[in-house]
Parts: structure tokens; sequence; C-alpha cells
């Protein structure tokens, strides 16, 4: 290994994201870590198994939330304020999914309706298997996660091309017919 690459290989994550900024500024540089995003992204819509992987993601998340650590345990009275469990779980639970949401944000800012709608379906399918599930925090978010499902579409759709926003609505109306019945 020479100096040079131990020397970045010693940078920490801080240093390195600055590092990175400089190298940007240069434009052929920047030309060509251009095309290396953009390859990565493209990986996104040419993998089919991205939906698949996302939602198990999705399910696995939200299947961490365990009702006595993350509701019983903080509820209740609390300072001068009374924390109500159903609320609170509630919060507990979007923000479970908000990073997912905020990812799926991120692919319809960089305007990419194709890896975009991977991402939507993959999203919804992974609360749609967390909610046909045996979590007991389910007990306190009855309405949740439809509700974060019908959300998601709404906004997707309202955003996406026509044939984007139609493939979601389609998935979305085929997870609610094979939802289990709690």
């Amino acid at each position: 290994m020479s100096k040079r690459s131990s020397y970045i290989d010693s940078l920490s994550t801080r240093e390195k994201v600055l590092l990175l900024e400089q190298l940007l500024q240069d434009p052929v540089i920047k030309e060509k870590a251009e095309a290396i995003v953009e390859e990565m992204l493209r990986r996104v819509e040419d993998d089919e198994t991205v939906e698949a992987e996302l939602a198990e993601a999705v399910r696995f998340g939200l299947d961490l939330l365990d009702v006595q650590a993350d509701v019983w345990d903080v509820v209740g009275l609390q300072s001068d304020d009374y924390v109500e469990p159903h609320e609170f779980a509630w919060e507990v639970f979007n923000d479970a999914l908000q990073p997912f949401i905020d990812e799926l944000e991120r692919w319809q800012e960089l305007n990419r309706p194709k890896q975009a709608t991977i991402y939507c379906r993959g999203l919804l399918t992974g609360i749609q298997q967390f909610l046909n599930g045996d979590n007991e925090i389910l007990d306190w978010i009855v309405d949740a996660p439809e509700e974060a499902m019908a959300a998601i579409v709404e906004k997707f759709s309202a955003w996406a091309p026509e044939e984007s926003a139609r493939q979601v609505q389609e998935h979305y109306a085929q997870l609610l017919k094979n939802k289990k019945i709690r």
C-alpha cells in the first residue's frame, strides 16, 4: 500500500466528505462522478430484486418496534404533560417509516419515475407485510399503516407520470385485496 492511499484510508468520514467536496470542484472529476452516480441510480431500475429487498427492509424496520420499550416505557406522565399511548404509538410508527418516505421523496426530487415507482411499490409492500404480521404495537396503531399507505399513494400519484401512478395504484389495490383480516 502506498503512503498516499494510507493517508486517504486514515481520514475520518468528515474529512473524506471535505476531500470529496474539494475534488468535485474540478470539472473533469465532477463529470466522472456524475457518470458514476447516474450508473448507481440506473441499477435500481435494472434490478428486479430491489422491490422485494426494500419490502423486507421496511417490514423488518417496522417489526423492530416494541410496544413495551417504544411506547409503554415512555408514555404516561411526562414532566407536566400526559402522553397518550395511542398517539405516541402512532408517532413511533411514523418515525420508523419516515426514512423510507424520505428516500422515496429523494427519487422524486431526482425526477426518476421508474426508480420511484419501484421504491414506492416496495415501501407499500413492506408496510402491508408488517400489517399482516403479529407485532403487538399493531394493537395501538390500528389504522396507522393503512393511513400511511393511502397517504403515500396519494402523494406519489400527484407527482408521478400517469403510467407510474397507475402502476402504484394497482399495486396498492392488490395489496388491500390480499390483506389479512385482524
